[in-house]
């Protein structure tokens, strides 16, 4: 825990619930072929030292920074990158703890790409940001949310650091 507990420390003292990480691979790295390789790098700096009961803790958004408030990662490039990241804590924690793992995807585009990427096995929830401040636009992604988990939770995250669960 050590990274997060000198960089973010205070959120597991403070016996939170949810703490969100986030990683992801700039377009420099996922043009050379290397965005698995560094976000494992970053999976493992970032869980290293946690427990498993910390773990539980922790949701994982995965957010590319090359699609930050540019082009949208598909949704099957997100699901084999949650996949992996289920499958590197998998490695170090086992199957109970990889299969509990929550993990988001973030885009600044969710109204109009929720669905596809909710419909994804790996894939948990959504990383909002400020779309959740347009009424019309967080509208637009309940709708999405509503018309893939009829029944069910799904984890959002909303851009005043709350986190709502539907």
């Amino acid at each position: 825990m050590k990274f997060l507990q000198i960089k973010y420390g205070w959120p597991f003292n403070a016996k939170w619930k949810d703490i969100i990480v986030a990683v992801g691979e700039t377009k420099a790295e996922k043009d050379g072929g290397v965005q698995k390789e560094v976000v494992e790098r970053d999976v493992f700096g970032k869980v290293a030292d946690l427990t498993p009961d910390e773990i539980s803790r922790l949701i994982i958004a995965y957010e590319p920074r090359w699609a930050i408030g540019k082009v949208a990662a598909s949704a099957q490039d997100a699901q084999e990158m949650a996949a992996f990241i289920r499958a590197v804590i998998r490695f170090k924690y086992g199957s109970r703890v990889a299969d509990g793992l929550r993990i988001l995807y973030g885009d600044q585009r969710m109204a109009v790409i929720a669905a596809s990427f909710l419909s994804q096995p790996d894939i948990d929830g959504l990383l909002v940001g400020g779309k959740s401040l347009n009424v019309e636009t967080f509208k637009l992604i309940l709708d999405a949310v509503q018309s893939v988990y009829k029944h069910g939770m799904v984890h959002m995250s909303l851009q005043i650091g709350k986190q709502m669960t539907l």
